[in-house]
């Protein structure tokens, strides 16, 4: 599973994360978007 490798993990909360900010036209607050993701990919 990617997301056991704490690499593959990065990579993928900054590929979700800059998503994130060109869905959102730059608007999002990277901190909460990180912080929303970060969650979502450790189960919460």
């Amino acid at each position: 599973d990617a997301l056991a490798n704490p690499k593959k993990k990065q990579q993928a909360r900054g590929f979700l994360l800059g998503q994130v900010m060109k869905l959102s036209g730059g608007k999002a607050d990277p901190k909460l978007a990180g912080k929303l993701i970060e969650d979502k990919l450790s189960g919460r």
